[in-house]
């Protein structure tokens, strides 16, 4: 993945965010309690997919860090990694 890739999937999953919390702004300005239930619902699973692909990201850079090893440290960093993954989801 090039770099303008990742800055642009980083940002579009931050500025989602962003909007639904203006929106939701706007929603509790105006009272409009049924809009403000959803802007709350769209805002919790925005942010637990930044959440998310956050701790996708840093497995991968984990798994990454161990290039230089051996084929069995390489099986070994995967499990590890995997596990940790699994782990950190739930």
């Amino acid at each position: 993945m090039n770099k303008k890739d990742s800055w642009l999937f980083w940002w579009t999953l931050y500025l989602n965010a962003a909007a639904w919390i203006i929106l939701g702004i706007f929603s509790l300005i105006r009272l409009e309690a049924d809009y403000l239930l959803v802007v709350g619902v769209c805002l919790t699973l925005s942010l637990a997919n930044i959440v998310g692909f956050t701790k996708c990201n840093k497995g991968m850079a984990y798994l990454h860090s161990c290039q230089h090893v051996s084929d069995w440290g390489k099986l070994f960093c995967t499990v590890l990694c995997i596990a940790l993954t699994n782990c950190l989801l739930f």
